[in-house]
């Protein structure tokens, strides 16, 4: 899709109402981070969906997006999201 690498996603177990994806960030800390589509509503005959990303909560699994980590690799972390869409839309 670009040509900024990407880290390797893990797709946690689908659910009726949303997909995550989660991969590891690597800079000043190793960070676990999320990237979840979660269903919305049907406009115009289609289903419409959120895209949501921020930091892994492992005692709540449930994600942290008002968060800004400032790990250095902010370029390979959003070629991740990016690169997530695609698998998205083969779901």
């Amino acid at each position: 899709m670009n040509n900024i690498p990407a880290y390797n996603t893990e797709k946690l177990e689908k659910e009726a109402d949303r997909i995550r994806y989660i991969f590891e960030s690597v800079g000043e800390k190793s960070i676990t981070k999320v990237i979840e589509y979660s269903y919305l509503t049907i406009i115009s005959d289609r289903k419409v969906y959120n895209l949501g990303f921020g930091d892994y909560n492992a005692k709540v699994d449930d994600f942290i997006d008002d968060v800004n980590s400032n790990n250095g690799d902010m370029r390979k972390v959003f070629s991740t999201v990016l690169d997530s869409v695609p698998k998205f839309f083969k779901e």
